[in-house]
């Protein structure tokens, strides 16, 4: 069952951005707490979830850090490879590589999971020298949710490691079948990072 395509209309990009980086902090971890330092040295992931509503507007995400037993480079390689996508978004059933041009590319991703079933793009601008990349939803190409914001981090941590920062924030829109899909895709939306982690540690082993 699709969810039907939303009007178009112009994202809050400048909101969301403002939301979100209220809960990012530097990947040094001098701001994370000392629960979350030994949560991030054991291997495990640390999120800070985030929701908000703007007027009709219903935005939910956060960020979430996974620390990686492989060097900057192999991370950044790996997230940068539209075909190990479906090893490491949640529900996802098809990426493709629709346009790239220098630093800047889009993505189309689709997802399907029971009776939910969604598909966007996102434009994507890589920092290739910092390992950072920015992105966010395609609107001038159809689309089943009404927002995207975020971006992914990769820094080095320690000898051999790094550490992988991934935010976002959503706007799936409005509605029963919409409030399902939220509360269904809430729980995994942060765990990329980790399902990162997983998919480099079984494939160098």
């Amino acid at each position: 069952m699709k969810i039907p395509h939303l009007t178009r209309h112009t994202a809050l990009f400048s909101v969301v951005a403002v939301i979100l980086s209220a809960s990012t902090v530097s990947a040094n971890g001098r701001e994370f707490s000392p629960q979350e330092r030994h949560l991030l040295d054991s291997g495990k992931l640390v999120k800070r979830q985030v929701s908000q509503r703007r007027g009709n507007r219903h935005l939910f995400g956060g960020t979430s850090w996974q620390v990686i037993d492989a060097d900057a480079d192999y991370v950044w390689r790996v997230i940068n490879d539209v075909r190990k996508y479906p090893a490491i978004f949640p529900h996802l059933v098809e990426a493709k590589l629709l346009a790239k041009r220098g630093a800047s590319r889009t993505v189309y991703l689709e997802h399907a999971s029971g009776p939910f079933h969604v598909s966007y793009a996102l434009k994507g601008v890589a920092d290739v020298k910092h390992h950072d990349l920015n992105f966010k939803l395609d609107t001038s190409r159809p689309r089943d949710i009404d927002a995207a914001w975020g971006f992914f981090s990769v820094r080095p941590y320690g000898a051999g490691r790094s550490i992988l920062t991934y935010g976002v924030m959503l706007d799936i829109g409005s509605g029963l079948l919409r409030g399902l899909l939220r509360d269904k895709i809430r729980g995994t939306l942060l765990h990329i990072p980790r399902n990162v982690r997983q998919y480099i540690h079984q494939h160098r082993s």
